[in-house]
């Protein structure tokens, strides 16, 4: 009720193991075979290990989906993904939170499995479809540090529909009890919760802005002054990206992972050509 996202004894670890790595790297170097010496936080300054640098590529990733789209007239959808109500332990009430009597006692890895359940189950039906699909999906906690999933992807204009269908079916296929009234009326609330699918408004920005905001929120807060959490007003954004990776760190989540797209490898290798090459065939 007090720390968003993680406990302070959680956020506190991730402090105190955080401070241990900055000075065991600030106390080592690393010497080549030619005799250049390099100070090791600067290599890693320089790697993906700096949150930054993450961001930046993360960014540049989403960017080459977003041309690849727009190059094969495919369509974005942004799409909200939550675990079914007992597996979460508060429930807003107004502008605060309050304890949800049909919490199952589920903690937050549990939550996750059902998410990736109900994924896989899609991802399966989807590829006997025939489906084409492809973006990338982040991983972030409800206040309560119940995990919920957003993601970009794009898809064909004709397949729009039926991967709509398909990913709402396996959202609301388990935990169904809770979609329906007594009377066998569906609630459709709770229905948009489970799941969300739109299209991306092309006047209000590109896929890469839709996501940025949460890529943003899961790294550095960069240029997230002001905003606030959107289950409670009352959490800042830049205050609590500790609490968020603390989050991570502790159940082992993967904040961010791409869906159908090409290894990052390869790209990552050939950023590091600094000069045009010549290549014998």
């Amino acid at each position: 009720h007090v720390s968003p996202y993680a406990s302070f004894t959680t956020c506190q670890w991730l402090k105190d193991r955080k401070k241990k790595q900055l000075d065991w790297l600030d106390s080592m170097a690393i010497e080549s075979e030619c005799g250049e010496t390099l100070e090791l936080k600067d290599v890693h300054d320089a790697s993906v290990s700096n949150p930054a640098n993450r961001r930046y590529e993360l960014m540049t990733q989403l960017r080459g989906c977003q041309e690849y789209a727009d190059n094969n007239d495919h369509v974005a959808l942004f799409i909200t993904m939550t675990a079914a109500g007992r597996y979460h332990r508060l429930k807003k009430h107004g502008k605060y939170f309050v304890e949800n009597p049909n919490w199952n006692g589920a903690n937050p890895i549990a939550a996750h499995e059902w998410l990736s359940i109900s994924w896989q189950r899609f991802r399966s039906a989807a590829d006997r479809a025939e489906l084409t699909y492809y973006g990338m999906r982040v991983v972030e906690p409800h206040v309560d540090g119940t995990p919920h999933w957003h993601g970009v992807f794009f898809v064909p204009k004709n397949q729009v529909e039926e991967f709509t269908e398909l990913l709402t079916k396996y959202q609301h296929q388990r935990d169904s009890d809770e979609l329906f009234t007594d009377e066998g009326m569906p609630k459709l609330k709770a229905m948009e919760a489970r799941v969300k699918i739109e299209k991306v408004d092309r006047s209000k920005g590109d896929a890469v802005s839709y996501i940025a905001k949460y890529i943003s929120k899961n790294i550095d807060a960069h240029k997230l002054e002001g905003h606030k959490d959107h289950d409670s007003q009352l959490v800042d954004l830049t205050e609590t990206v500790t609490n968020v990776t603390a989050w991570s760190r502790a159940f082992c989540f993967r904040q961010f992972q791409f869906q159908k797209t090409p290894s990052v490898t390869v790209w990552r290798e050939l950023r590091r050509i600094e000069k045009e090459q010549e290549f014998c065939l």
